[in-house]
């Protein structure tokens, strides 16, 4: 049976290795992880004691963010993507939070179709990109800006901010 708790500094490795999976490319720190333990919307999903996917949701003040969504490879359809999509509506609907939105990669097919299960609407692309100092300040010089699009450069304080 599935359970959901707040996790704990013991749950670190378990998790490491979840999100590894998930977000190979980003750099997931165990600072990070500590830092946001009180957040109430970071919260582990067991199955026996053994993590098996997480939810990281975020309140911006009448605004709800699903942050991450994460089930663990062997375990993915299973029906637990559902299970940790239903704690995330029943966190938001305690908190009275009527608008939730979130950002998906357009390749990930089997997430949108998940999220579009539950009512999610696609309402713009975004590209986000990883680049080199060097090839931003090219990329700024260089920028003509279009209908409907923009240029942000996001930094590390910008998605504390969003924490």
């Amino acid at each position: 049976m599935l359970h959901f708790r707040k996790f704990t500094e013991e749950d670190w490795i378990s998790f490491e290795e979840i999100a590894m999976e998930a977000f190979a490319r980003e750099n997931i720190l165990k600072e990070n992880f500590l830092q946001i333990l009180d957040d109430e919307g970071f919260i582990g999903a067991f199955k026996d004691e053994k993590l098996v996917g997480y939810l990281r949701l975020l309140l911006l003040n009448e605004y709800g963010h699903l942050g991450q969504i994460v089930v663990e490879k062997s375990e993915r359809g299973k029906g637990f993507g559902n299970k940790l999509m239903e704690n995330a509506i029943i966190y938001f609907g305690k908190k009275d939070v009527e608008n939730v939105g979130l950002y998906v990669e357009t390749k990930n097919n089997t997430t949108i179709s998940l999220y579009e299960k539950y009512g999610f609407e696609k309402q713009f692309e975004s590209r986000h990109y990883w680049i080199k100092e060097e090839e931003l300040k090219e990329i700024e010089k260089n920028y003509q800006q279009r209908e409907n699009s923009s240029v942000r450069i996001l930094t590390v304080d910008d998605y504390a901010k969003l924490s």
